[in-house]
């Protein structure tokens, strides 16, 4: 029969175990509304900085395609969209990889915290283990409180 201490050990490690489950759970999903935020935020970002960059090309081939006509006046407008454009994609380039950095950094962050997570269930399923094998050698002594037990086994 197990003694009161051997059950009070594993009301102990439940109780950790399962504060430790919840701990991980709610970082698991602020992290995942972090990631859902951050993918919006680039994605609204890949839409403006690809609108702008077909605007920019658009204002640079007309300065170029009106550059005879007006004997040259349009070129201040074929290089501030040529600029234009270059600026859009160096944005749109800077967001994708920001968005690799920050997802790479989360996730090594959740890699952690699931380690983290594995670690305590082998020491919990260890500590079970021993205790079913003690149970079984009888190793126990008769000071049982079935009452701890009974609040265990609710």
């Amino acid at each position: 029969m197990a003694s009161v201490k051997e059950v009070s050990n594993l009301e102990n490690i439940l109780s950790d175990f399962l504060d430790n489950r919840k701990e991980i759970i709610s970082a698991i999903m602020e992290t995942a509304k972090t990631l859902d935020d951050q993918n919006k935020s680039v994605n609204i970002t890949k839409v403006v900085t690809g609108s702008t960059g077909i605007a920019g090309t658009i204002i640079s081939i007309a300065g170029i395609a009106l550059a005879i006509p007006t004997l040259g006046m349009s070129l201040p407008f074929a290089n501030g969209g040529t600029a234009l454009a270059a600026t859009s994609g160096a944005a749109h380039l800077g967001s994708d990889i920001t968005n690799r950095i920050l997802t790479k950094s989360h996730l090594t962050k959740l890699d952690a915290l699931c380690q983290a997570d594995e670690s305590n269930l082998l020491k919990l399923a260890d500590y079970l283990k021993q205790t079913i094998k003690d149970i079984q050698n009888n190793s126990f002594d008769d000071k049982t409180d079935f009452r701890t037990a009974g609040s265990i086994v609710e």
